[in-house]
């Protein structure tokens, strides 16, 4: 009797939950009784089976009886007999259940259950359920670890992990049922539809302490799925690292009015569709002290790909209070919240929300196709918003009291290895990714906007940038050079797009594996671009492999070149449309393909100017020219073109001006550059044009080539034919003049000065050291780096043109950095160009 006493004071004090106490039997298994089946079957009410450590193949039914059933950490508290007392289910059915109306006082408390078709399985009950593991169980239908069928289980202190189900449920399936889960842990679980860690249908779950993480579903709800008029109840709970082939990565509600109060929600997946951390539909939800971060959408199927925090559809209007919504992301529509037309947000105006860093192609924060949105936070990403941050900007009325981020700066500095959160106004502290750069940067008709990017591949896999990148007017992109900074679509999505906007130039960059209907690498329709010393390959679209241009649109290209693109219909490079203008003007286009026509350019009622470029074994034919409501028209001057006139083809009344200084003769590319550079028996080495006249205005050649090396003398003497000048000299245009023994480093001043247009810098290193030489005009801003990377000992002189810079004062700094990264040297020097 003293052993059943203190057991029985045990009890009291590890459950708290008798308000009255009988003085039960122990009945120890394996000494008193075989199995604990056998314990349960010669119990009654009140009495205690105690089991010992081992393994149980069997499978166990409480009976309706109000009785503990516990291994002997009951006694101890020492969680290894959790582990080492296992009742592992056999014959295919549920390893345990409560089928019977057994409530609180039949209790189920310090195990391992394994190995069921279900874990635990109750019907009409509301056991208690504690200190438990539940794991490795696998339906055929419904719920692998806990199955409730019009149940109201207390579940305290468990794991719920690596159980799947066919259908709904993987790691717990409650239909009819309010269970109260308490500071328990529901955990790579999976079902084969909706609900990986838990699904309800018509329940109210309470979850406090929760947390329910790494569970994936191959529909709806990786965390949780909860539908037909359930309203969970979550508090003070982790929904995080789950996700959902479908619909809501974290947490999918389907005509359910969830309540949420002080949970997070973070890392969650939506593999396609929307939702990354919550999907709303049909739903309500009301959240209270939610953090909502590190969510995404990852990929794009039909119009999907939207709600990379919140996902929000067909009739839904969640409500937030003090909600901060942060670096989730989708791949196409609204990173922070997706919001479709028939659906709304609501904000408390007191309790007020924080929305920011979040990304995504249209609306980095919120999406939304209805058009009366009131935002209402305290914290957004910046003061005033425009279509980067709220799309489309018209759909919304916004009172805001507070900004993440600055818009008065219109320079901003990006690297793969910068963080989104710093400031981005130096290459000491920049931005990530080019999309949030783009979001923020103060450009307008008065203040054009520079967003200068470093060395580097500029990804989703890299930097996680996320292309389809609508370019707004008066921004300029310049990139360190062709060779260094790679922007990679991961034949994702087109690259960059440009709609209706002016002012906008691309340089020094590469672009590459874009894949678009219309221009694999850009989208240009009624805007004014320019693209100067730009390399787009491997690039594919229906027309235009790498650029469609369309509707009115003026675009220049310099020093470009364009290879291995193409369309699966027309322009396998280049397609022009709709009264669309190029000027094309040191361009190399070869080995494009089209699978119908034009394998370099196709325009179709469009115009190209074409001088000092190349266009060669493009399939079919170089050009093609297709008249459409208007006259398609192309003027070519000092350039090669295979085959000729014959080379170009048109139907209907094509207009072709082709000059006598063009040639048809084989460029004779350096095979070994692998880069289309000339070799030095090319016969479009020196008879290009420095400018011509065409029409009204004219086209000019720029001073440098695409690697930024100066062209000999671009107003005195020819420039070569394509993007790259052949180079006698060192191809950096650096002299180096090696010495043994330099005393010092030394920055010298320049010579002439004032000079017009062209300079020598004289500089001196005393050790091998990693050296930058970049000129700045009077505003701070990079004019050009002349020179980067390793220099040994020695005295250098580089020539500087500034034939393509207004008159003023510059300024240009050398910064010398030793191998380990520590600055040894740095010094500027003024000077001044007077034309």
């Amino acid at each position: 009797m003293a052993n059943t006493k203190s057991l029985i004071w045990v009890l009291i004090i590890f459950f708290g939950l008798y308000p009255m106490v009988t003085f039960g039997t122990i009945i120890n298994v394996p000494t008193s009784q075989s199995t604990i089946q056998n314990g349960i079957n010669s119990s009654v009410n009140g009495d205690t089976v105690l089991v010992s450590p081992g393994e149980y193949k069997e499978n166990i039914n409480f009976l309706g009886k109000k009785i503990v059933v516990a291994s002997k950490y009951i006694l101890t508290n020492d969680t290894s007999y959790i582990s080492n007392t296992v009742i592992r289910g056999i014959n295919n059915t549920s390893t345990v259940s409560f089928a019977n109306n057994e409530d609180s006082l039949s209790i189920l408390t310090g195990f391992t259950i394994t190995n069921g078709l279900v874990g635990i399985y109750c019907q009409n009950s509301n056991p208690t359920l504690t200190f438990l593991k539940i794991e490795n169980n696998a339906s055929n239908d419904f719920g692998g670890g806990i199955k409730c069928i019009n149940s109201n289980p207390l579940i305290k202190n468990t794991t719920i992990r690596n159980n799947q189900s066919r259908y709904d449920g993987g790691g717990f399936y409650c239909s009819n049922s309010n269970p109260i889960i308490m500071n328990s842990t529901i955990e790579n679980n999976q079902s084969y539809q909706n609900g990986g860690g838990l699904y309800c249908s018509n329940s109210n779950p309470k979850l406090n302490n929760v947390v329910v993480s790494f569970n994936k579903s191959m529909v709806d709800g990786g965390g949780i799925y909860s539908e037909n008029n359930s309203q969970p109840k979550i508090l003070n709970s982790f929904i995080s690292n789950n996700i959902s082939t479908w619909y809501g990565g974290g947490i999918a509600c389907y005509k359910s009015n969830a309540i949420l109060d002080s949970v997070t929600i973070s890392f969650n997946k939506s593999e396609s569709w929307y939702s990354g951390g919550l999907h709303c539909e049909k739903s309500s939800p009301i959240l209270t002290n939610v953090l909502i971060t590190e969510n995404n959408v990852a990929r794009a199927v039909g119009a999907g790909a939207g709600g990379g925090g919140i996902g929000i559809i067909d009739s839904s209007n969640p409500y937030l209070s003090n909600v901060t919504i942060t670096k989730n992301a989708a791949l196409v529509s609204g990173g922070g919240i997706y919001i479709d037309a028939y659906s709304a947000i609501t904000f408390d105006t007191v309790k007020r929300s924080n929305i920011y860093h979040n990304e995504s192609t249209f609306g980095f924060e919120i999406f939304s196709e209805n058009k009366e949105v009131h935002l209402v936070v305290d914290t957004f990403i910046v003061m005033k918003p425009s279509s980067d941050q709220l799309y489309p900007i018209n759909n919304y009325t916004f009172d805001i009291l507070h900004a993440k981020v600055s818009q008065e700066n219109s320079v901003l500095y990006v690297s793969p290895n910068g963080n989104n959160e710093n400031d981005g106004l130096s290459w000491f502290n920049p931005l990530k990714t080019i999309g949030y750069a783009k979001s923020i940067i103060k450009a307008t008709s008065h203040t054009q906007g520079v967003i200068y990017l470093d060395s580097g591949l500029y990804s989703m896999s890299t930097n996680g940038e996320r292309y389809g990148l609508q370019i707004w007017s008066n921004i300029s992109m310049r990139g360190r050079g062709v060779n260094q900074t790679i922007l990679e679509g991961n034949d994702q999505d087109g690259i960059l797009h440009y709609s209706y906007v002016l002012g906008d130039t691309i340089e020094n960059l590469s672009l590459t594996n874009g894949r678009s209907s219309f221009g694999g690498g850009i989208a240009i329709t009624n805007s004014d671009v320019v693209l100067k010393n730009v390399i787009i390959r491997d690039c594919n679209g229906i027309n235009g492999g790498a650029i469609n241009v369309s509707l009115y649109s003026n675009v220049t290209i310099v020093n470009s070149l364009f290879f291995h693109n193409t369309a699966t219909a027309w322009g396998g490079a280049l397609y022009g449309g709709e009264l669309a203008h190029f000027k094309l003007i040191n361009v190399t286009i070869t080995d494009n393909l089209a699978n119908d026509n034009g394998g370099g350019i196709y325009c179709y009622a469009a115009n190209v100017d074409l001088i000092n470029s190349i266009l060669w074994n493009n399939s079919p034919f170089q050009v093609y020219i297709y008249e459409f409501a208007g006259a398609s028209e192309i003027n070519a001057a000092y350039s090669d073109i295979q085959d000729g006139l014959n080379g170009i083809r048109y139907k209907g009344n094509g207009i072709i001006w082709y000059d006598s200084t063009n040639i048809s003769t084989d460029p004779l590319f350096e095979s070994s550059s692998g880069n289309y550079h000339l070799s030095n028996a090319s016969p479009c080495i020196g008879v290009g044009i420095d400018s011509i006249q065409i029409l009204d205005y004219f086209l000019v050649s720029s001073a440098e080539d695409i690697e930024q090396h100066l062209r000999a003398d671009s107003l005195h003497t020819f420039p070569d034919i394509g993007a790259y000048e052949f180079l006698y000299e060192q191809p950096d245009n650096i002299e180096h003049f090696g010495k043994e023994i330099v005393s010092d480093f030394s920055l010298l001043q320049n010579f002439p000065n004032p000079f017009n247009p062209s300079t020598t810098f004289k500089y001196s290193i005393a050790h091998t050291s990693n050296v930058s030489i970049i000129v700045y005009n009077t505003l701070g801003q990079i004019v050009k780096e002349l020179s980067k990377g390793t220099q040994s000992v020695g005295d250098y002189y580089i020539h500087f043109s500034g034939i393509e810079l207004p008159s003023g004062v510059y300024f240009y700094t050398i910064n010398a950095v030793s191998e380990n990264g520590k600055d040894i040297f740095r010094d500027t020097k003024k000077m001044l160009l007077m034309k």
